[in-house]
């Protein structure tokens, strides 16, 4: 679907039949299209139309005109719906550690219902436990659903999320919200057969410095306890 709205400061008394829409295809006669009115977070009034799926064709201008109930002029422009395109979030963002070289692999499905998920382009964004302001963001080109992160801190807990956005020159638009995130502890930075080879070889010295000890005990013991005369 296509949607056009506007936003504007409040005013009692103004609302949807205050105003008109209407639109045109190349070629074809103006339509009027039905005005619905929300408030905002903000404070504000949004007016907005939806279009029959049918007057939506990719590639072709499409000229919208507002006109208020005097008949004066109020907003004009011309599209291209294959320019204004605002995806879905992608879906089922699933971050797992990669088998070897403590990296984190991170998977997803592209956004419901989008068309050519080969033309879709990816976001990531990487964020570190309690470290304010210091996120991350990598781009993921040709429509890949997956991407493989390395340089992460070991024993940190990063949280990921993606948005996509139709990639240009055929399509653009806007990037999409930011899907539902997921987290993940990265492995520490000691490699576990390192650590173990360490301690086996702090072993084999302590077991040498006692055996060394028992081989000197007695002189060790005169050194200590020297005989009285």
């Amino acid at each position: 679907d296509l949607v056009c709205f506007w936003e504007e400061a409040a005013t009692a008394g103004v609302g949807p039949d205050n105003y008109s829409f209407s639109y045109q295809l190349e070629g074809e006669p103006w339509k009027p299209c039905r005005l619905h009115q929300a408030p905002t977070a903000r404070g504000l009034v949004r007016f907005w139309c939806s279009l029959p799926t049918a007057d939506t064709s990719s590639f072709v201008p499409l000229e919208l005109h507002v006109t208020a109930a005097s008949g004066a002029s109020r907003y004009r422009r011309t599209i291209h719906v294959n320019e204004v395109v605002l995806l879905d979030p992608p879906a089922r963002l699933v971050a797992r550690r990669a088998d070897e070289g403590g990296h984190v692999v991170l998977r997803w499905l592209p956004p419901p219902g989008a068309p050519m998920a080969s033309l879709i382009r990816y976001e990531v964004n990487i964020s570190a436990e309690n470290a304010a302001g210091s996120a991350q963001r990598v781009e993921i080109l040709d429509g890949r659903t997956e991407c493989l992160l390395s340089n992460l801190r070991g024993g940190t807990r990063y949280t990921f999320m993606v948005r996509a956005r139709m990639a240009e020159p055929s399509f653009g638009g806007f990037w999409s919200a930011w899907s539902e995130p997921a987290s993940l502890l990265t492995a520490s930075d000691l490699d576990p057969l390192i650590l173990t080879l360490s301690l086996v070889l702090v072993l084999i010295l302590l077991l040498l410095a006692v055996l060394a000890l028992l081989s000197h005990r007695r002189t060790l013991k005169q050194k200590i306890w020297p005989g009285i005369p």
